[in-house]
């Protein structure tokens, strides 16, 4: 079904080869914090090699295995791939929690600290996740922000409305998210990035606690 998913939607293998795989390994630590992935890593192909192998393992296994061949060319979507190594969380604490009881009191303190270091990682993730946008503050430049990309759609697409434009013309990701939070496309006002050789006030500026983190202008073409 994975293979079909990816042969339907396709991936995208344009450009030429470039080679992410550390980045890819980097981008999954942060997500499941380094602790809990070395630990994913370690269940998944201690289950191989045990061949205690069941569906959940060959759902997060395979996808897993083909993100990582895929990053060696490309750079690739985690938000593809990282929800099916989710599923791998179930045999994860299923084999932390076998290996914790079988063994004596005096012999599991080595689990008590990898349990104890996974907790503290993972509210500080949490935390970060929660409270991202205070980064901002401390960032000279906000496209450095690790979820940049992530934001800007939504109070762009309040900003336009506020200002009466309900559709516009942009970059193809923006566009697909605008359109998500109801500015649709059309011909007619082109929205782009405000020429700073020109000194013209931006038509909408998109700002966090007096922190500019994007500014564009609206172009109205006028086809009568």
């Amino acid at each position: 079904m994975f293979i079909s998913s990816m042969l339907l939607y396709g991936i995208n293998t344009q450009g030429l080869p470039e080679g992410h795989f550390l980045d890819t390994i980097g981008i999954y630590s942060a997500i499941f914090t380094p602790v809990v992935f070395v630990y994913i890593f370690y269940v998944l192909y201690k289950r191989y090699l045990t061949k205690d192998i069941e569906l959940l393992w060959f759902v997060s296994s395979v996808t897993f295995v083909v993100s990582l061949l895929l990053s060696f060319r490309q750079r690739i979507d985690i938000e593809h791939f990282a929800p099916y190594l989710i599923v791998a969380l179930p045999i994860v604490a299923q084999t932390f929690s076998s290996s914790y009881r079988v063994r004596l009191k005096m012999f599991r303190s080595k689990y008590k600290i990898i349990f104890t270091v996974s907790v503290i990682f993972l509210i500080f993730n949490s935390l970060l996740m929660f409270l991202n946008k205070d980064l901002y503050l401390f960032l000279d430049e906000p496209q450095k922000h690790f979820a940049y990309k992530m934001h800007i759609a939504k109070e762009l697409a309040k900003e336009l409305k506020s200002k009466g434009f309900t559709c516009v013309s942009t970059k193809k990701h923006m566009q697909t998210r605008l359109k998500f939070y109801g500015v649709s496309k059309c011909e007619n006002n082109i929205l782009t990035g405000c020429d700073k050789s020109i000194k013209k006030v931006p038509d909408v500026t998109i700002s966090y606690k007096d922190k500019v983190l994007y500014t564009a202008c609206v172009t109205i073409i006028n086809n009568k």
